[in-house]
């Protein structure tokens, strides 16, 4: 924990004071709590979003709970969640983030003269109508300097400007709080949710150990701090306001952030939308340290809007990119009870889409644009690629909703599992060749009432419990002689639960069946 506690000594030297008039907000934690050149900023922040937690979920992201430590320590926790943005998705992004620098009641909102926050990935302009419309509302002020040391709200930024690309920001440094400021603020902040706006909890879970001056507890520490921090997230992601009020009051847990969570809490049950919490990760800096005697735990939670859909309509909202196991050897053909079926052309359409796809990536980093499609291509489709080499697998993504056209999911898809499943090394061009592509569109998921309903080896299986989840595809049934033994390794490898968690009443099964087809052998 020496790298902690170094962390920490260096930003309280950091010279304090206010802004300039006029001036853009610098960054203050830059080359400490994240790389300091723009070029290895982005590169982090690529590799801990293909390094993160494949979670599905259900929904539109409009809000979520994210920790700001140091991306050594919290990062991949925090892509877990932030993995779900995607370029344009909103353009207004409202941050609360505690103040552990300076003193002081209420929320705060940057100086007037203030136009931007910068990071080495350039500068995030304010949403200076936003941040006009809250001054003088209950509960919000202007603390001089409140923001020129502060890093809750800064660690946020490089994770939103790699996956949203350009949006507004409104931070609201949060100092002490009470009940009537926390209504106060989320009333004023209710009315943005779902408008194309993220609301954004930074915060932090338990700060353990004698460099915290916190020891509730002096055995079985790993597990008492894990079991800490499931019952705390996920009373958040429930919207259990008094069950979180409640832990936080008889544990006395150091959660850095609570305001800002319990303000996002009270904020997306006055906005009055239909939203469900949901746990993507948790960890804790001991995990990475393997060292508990001091330590600090985190916790991403995503908030999704679900529409209800008119009948035929694909489900709305944005859904997540996940990966499945098991290698790929055999294309799966349609069955009785999966009606969806492509023509050989767009099948072979869709597999020139995808190799082309991959190889301008390798040879120009960027993503390749096919233009406008007809169809049964325009269709929306949720997809998995699967690229094998001799039968081996070497990448897999995909989503377990529609994310857009066919032929824009499988172009997108086809590099995410060429570059960013993070079980392997990103695809070379020189491995190209010699690697086969395969392409599984996916019926809508069907929940089923227990193990009895699921069919060998017609149904792909998720499996979800307590804001965890994972998936096989009906491919995976090849590797296993019996159901017990899928739906174990699906527990246990896919969704990190107990290998027996699919018999529990508490656990969901959903099924689907897929249409899959791939490249002849190479």
């Amino acid at each position: 924990m020496r790298t902690v506690t170094w962390v920490c000594v260096l930003i309280v030297g950091l010279a304090a004071g206010s802004l300039a008039a006029g001036e853009v907000r610098p960054p203050a934690v830059a080359g400490a709590f994240y790389e300091g050149a723009s070029f290895a900023l982005d590169a982090q922040v690529g590799r801990l979003l293909s390094a993160a937690d494949q979670t599905s979920v259900t929904g539109r992201l409009v809000a979520l709970v994210a920790p700001h430590a140091g991306y050594v320590f919290s990062g991949r926790c925090a892509a877990s969640v932030y993995r779900l943005l995607t370029t344009g998705q909103v353009s207004r992004v409202i941050v609360l983030g505690p103040s552990h620098h300076v003193a002081f009641a209420g929320v705060s909102l940057p100086d007037v003269a203030v136009t931007a926050y910068r990071t080495p990935l350039g500068d995030v302009p304010l949403d200076v109508a936003v941040c006009s419309a809250l001054r003088g509302k209950s509960g919000f002020t202007t603390v001089p300097g409140a923001d020129v040391r502060e890093h809750s709200i800064e660690v946020e930024l490089p994770f939103l400007q790699h996956t949203l690309g350009k949006f507004n920001l409104v931070p609201l440094v949060c100092g002490r709080m009470d009940a009537s400021t926390v209504a106060a603020v989320a009333e004023a902040v209710a009315g943005y949710v779902g408008t194309g706006t993220l609301i954004v909890a930074s915060s932090d879970f338990t700060h353990y150990g004698p460099n915290y001056e916190f020891v509730p507890f002096e055995t079985k520490v790993e597990a008492n701090l894990k079991a800490w921090l499931a019952d705390a997230s996920g009373r958040v992601a429930a919207l259990d306001t008094a069950g979180f009020d409640r832990h936080c009051r008889e544990t006395q847990d150091t959660i850095c952030g609570r305001d800002p969570i319990r303000t996002l809490m009270a904020a997306l049950v006055r906005s009055g939308l239909p939203v469900h919490g949901q746990v993507m990760s948790t960890a804790t800096s001991g995990d990475v340290a393997g060292d508990y005697k001091n330590s600090v735990s985190y916790a991403a939670i995503g908030f999704f809007q679900v529409d209800t859909p008119a009948r035929g309509d694909a489900p709305a909202g944005n859904t997540n990119v996940m990966q499945t196991g098991g290698s790929m050897k055999t294309a799966t053909n349609p069955t009785a009870t999966n009606s969806f079926v492509l023509t050989e052309a767009s099948q072979k359409q869709l597999l020139g889409i995808a190799r082309e796809s991959i190889e301008t990536y390798l040879k120009t980093g960027k993503y390749k644009s096919f233009g406008p499609a007809s169809g049964e291509l325009a269709a929306p489709g949720a997809v998995f690629v699967t690229l094998t080499q001799k039968g081996e697998l070497r990448g897999c993504i995909g989503t377990t909703e529609p994310r857009g056209p066919l032929f824009e999911a499988v172009a997108g898809l086809a590099v995410a599992a060429a570059v960013e499943d993070g079980r392997f090394a990103p695809l070379t061009l020189a491995e190209l060749p010699r690697t086969r592509i395969e392409v599984s569109v996916l019926s809508p998921l069907r929940r089923v009432k227990s193990a009895a309903d699921i069919r060998e080896p017609t149904d792909g299986v998720v499996v979800r419990r307590g804001g965890r989840s994972g998936l096989f595809l009906p491919q995976v049934w090849e590797h296993f002689t019996t159901k017990d033994d899928f739906l174990d390794e699906l527990c246990r490898q896919k969704a990190h639960l107990p290998a027996r968690a699919w018999m529990d009443p508490d656990t969901e099964l959903h099924v689907f069946t897929v249409f899959a087809f791939e490249e002849p052998p190479r």
